[in-house]
């Protein structure tokens, strides 16, 4: 508790920290002029249609090998190494899951991818549940 100031510049912390200035594969496609913000995102198979306020994507129709190729997994460990600047801004947390919760039901072949690229990224056979590979 009490007053933990952040770096000086959070933003860039955060994609510094995580990698998420590097080229990760997204790629994004309009489809329509910018004010309506349409566009479709994609990495490898998976693809993501945005139109203002509502989102659609294949995602949960996509098997493990899919999902595990399309850099999705390295994209949501940047994610949550990013966050971390602010979760876990002093530094002295070993354990904390910022996903909990996050990966719906029905999408049980990305938990699945995201718990082995954390168990990968480990060096262990089990990493206990996404976002706890620093556990």
């Amino acid at each position: 508790p009490g007053y933990v100031p952040l770096p000086p510049w959070p933003m860039r912390a955060a994609c510094a920290k995580a990698g998420l200035g590097s080229d990760l594969g997204v790629r994004r496609t309009a489809a329509g002029a910018a004010e309506e913000v349409k566009y479709t995102l994609q990495m490898g198979q998976l693809k993501v249609h945005v139109d203002w306020d509502q989102a659609t994507g294949n995602g949960a129709e996509l098997s493990e090998e899919d999902l595990r190729v399309s850099g999705v997994p390295e994209l949501l460990v940047a994610l949550r190494e990013a966050v971390a600047v602010w979760y876990n801004v002093t530094g002295d947390k070993q354990c904390y899951d910022v996903t909990q919760g996050a990966i719906p039901a029905s999408t049980p072949a990305l938990a699945r991818t995201l718990d082995l690229h954390l168990e990968a990224r480990a060096g262990r056979g089990s990493s206990g549940g996404v976002g706890n590979s620093s556990c």
